[in-house]
């Protein structure tokens, strides 16, 4: 069965090729989408492009912001490209697999493949349901209003304009609210119900071929998915859970590490030595029999220029499987 890696990169060329020549399989296509603040001169686009059978690179580039609608609209970007690559060669995808660019696998190319052909057609998404006052609640009480409040205030030294922009966006988003309401109430009204969880997800064709269904049919409610605060936790994972595969998932899958997040991919939030702070720390050799003991069939973020041993030791680990 063929699948379809989707990679979102910023930065990091040749960490980039490596992971694409890590992935690269004759049973995976590559997408890869590069941002459209990294700067790269046609020998490096064609390098890259050129570092591996069966990569496209997408030729529509975005920049993409934490919590904002752009990193789905990116994920959307590579799945319609790779939809488009199936029609044209008569070919078709079992899984998507989205993956960053500082994301690498940890297990070896025949395992990732056999893991995904037996899954197949199941979600393996992370997902918490929506109740009233938790964190995906939450998220859907904000909209993009309170996204530029953020990067103003992440952004701009404090003074009187710092000041004058956060004021015309709070008058923004309360205007908005008056008369639109919040995503949460607008969704309350559909038969759809609210899931958040991890970015970082492999999702089967019946699922991408639903989703694309709910762009088409269901716009109202992809426009109030669109209008929530962190829709990159959000977004795919509401539509996923929504869909009919959702009946596939279990709420103790033994595929997924105990007491983690219901994805193949494992983020290092926490580590022995460094608590949780929001983002995932980047994976060195201190992490290494930690990370490597995981179930998950890719982890993240590494950063070759800060410890390269580690992805040679998981090289070497791999192809040795």
């Amino acid at each position: 069965m063929k699948h379809a890696a989707l990679i979102m990169a910023h930065k990091n060329k040749k960490q980039l090729i490596r992971l694409i020549r890590a992935v690269s399989s004759d049973e995976i296509d590559i997408f890869v989408h590069l941002d459209r603040k990294w700067k790269l001169s046609r020998e490096e686009l064609a390098e890259i492009e050129c570092s591996a059978p069966r990569v496209l690179l997408l030729k529509k580039r975005i920049h993409g912001v934490l919590d904002h609608f752009s990193l789905p609209q990116i994920e959307w970007n590579m799945i319609r490209a790779a939809v488009a690559h199936e029609k044209k060669t008569g070919i078709r995808y079992g899984y998507f697999v989205l993956l960053s660019g500082q994301d690498y696998p940890i297990k070896s190319q025949r395992y990732i493949q056999n893991f995904l052909d037996a899954q197949y057609p199941k979600p393996l998404i992370d997902y918490d349901p929506a109740v009233v006052g938790n964190w995906v609640w939450g998220k859907y009480q904000l909209t993009r209003w309170n996204n530029r409040i953020d990067e103003i205030r992440k952004n701009r030294k404090k003074g009187l304009l710092r000041s004058f922009l956060v004021a015309l966006c709070l008058v923004a988003y309360r205007i908005e609210k008056f008369f639109c309401g919040v995503p949460w109430e607008k969704l309350q009204k559909s038969n759809f119900k609210i899931y958040g969880g991890s970015q970082w997800w492999i999702l089967p064709h019946e699922v991408i071929d639903f989703v694309q269904l709910q762009f088409r049919k269901n716009k109202k409610v992809i426009r109030q998915l669109k209008r929530s605060w962190t829709p990159d936790e959000t977004f795919f994972q509401t539509l996923a859970m929504n869909s009919e595969q959702a009946k596939l998932m279990m709420e103790n899958d033994s595929i997924f590490d105990a007491n983690s997040q219901k994805s193949m991919t494992y983020c290092n939030f926490i580590t022995p030595t460094k608590g949780f702070r929001g983002h995932p720390h980047i994976i060195t050799m201190e992490d290494y029999d930690r990370i490597m003991a995981k179930k998950a069939l890719f982890a993240r973020k590494f950063d070759q220029s800060k410890d390269r041993e580690v992805l040679d030791k998981i090289d070497q680990k791999r192809n040795a499987l």
